[in-house]
This record gives structure tokens, sequence and C-alpha cells, in this order.
């Protein structure tokens, strides 16, 4: 079965998770393709504990993101389940402290909010098929069946690039 899309997010890390919402807020018909079982990439399987580059560096902390958006929506969903978790200075550099589990759930709450998403866990691209002059299709396998995806633009957030190369 071949399924059409208009864009396809592979990687549902921080960076594959807002890539998707922000697809589907725009108005199109988005699938994100995660290879485990929960949202969160390196940010979860890797067991970090801070996010970096949101914030304004110096003396005092600061009380906003660099940036509006979904930044700030993914900030506020972590002080909401953990108001315990501030702001936290790592040397220079200020950071947004999460727990894996925070970040796993506040992606999927930001995810299944949007109507035009749909989430292919236990997934994996294994195959693209080229046609001039960009991708025609992505084959992907899930844990009960193999299925091609053509989309109108891809989105690699595989973190390794694989997609992409």
């Amino acid at each position: 079965m071949n399924i059409t899309c208009d864009v396809l997010v592979i990687g549902a890390g921080v960076a594959g998770a807002s890539a998707a919402v922000a697809a589907a807020r725009g108005g199109s018909r988005t699938m994100l393709i995660e290879k485990e079982r929960y949202l969160g990439g390196t940010g979860t399987a890797g067991m970090f504990q801070y996010i970096c580059g949101l914030y304004l560096n110096g003396d005092t902390a600061p009380t906003e993101t660099l940036n509006q958006g979904l930044v700030r929506e993914l900030v506020a969903l972590f002080n909401k389940r953990s108001p315990q978790r501030t702001i936290k200075k790592i040397g220079r550099v200020y950071v947004q402290p999460y727990s894996s589990d925070d970040l796993q759930s506040t992606l999927a709450l930001l995810c299944s909010a949007e109507k035009n998403i749909n989430i292919l866990h236990n997934t994996e691209a294994v195959a693209v098929t080229m046609r001039s002059p960009g991708i025609e299709s992505i084959t992907v396998k899930g844990p009960d069946n193999e299925q091609a995806i053509s989309p109108q633009v891809v989105i690699d957030c595989t973190g390794s690039g694989e997609i992409a190369a």
C-alpha cells in the first residue's frame, strides 16, 4: 500500500516532533516516523537532562526563551509538569532541565493535539526511492508491515542524516 502525505518527518526527537507540529499547524497532512515506541529521540534514549540554546546567556537568569512559538510552549509544558525544575546555569549557558518522562509526555501531548499528524511508532525508514529532482517514496517497516510513503516534503530528523544522505 502506498500512502501519501504533504510532509514526512523521520525521527521524533525534539526537532522532529516540533517540525511535525509546525507542519500540521500550517495545514499539512503530516506523518511522523519514529523507530522507538516513544517520542523524544536522543533526548530520551541518551538520558540527557537539559536542553540548551533556548535562553540568552548573561549575568541574570532569563525570564523567557529567545524564540517564541513551540519553544515557549514546550518550556511552559515542562514547567507545568515539573515546576521544581527551573532554568539552571551551567558554566555560561542557561539550560532547561527536564526528565525523560516529561520529555516523552510533553512531545506526545503536543503531537496528539494536532489532527493533521499521524505518528507511526516502532517504524523505521528502510529504503528511499529517488525521482528527479527528489524523493519519490520512502519505504518504512513497522512491527506488522512494510509500506511506501510518497511525501511532498521530507524532513530528516534522524540525527544521523541517513535519509538526507
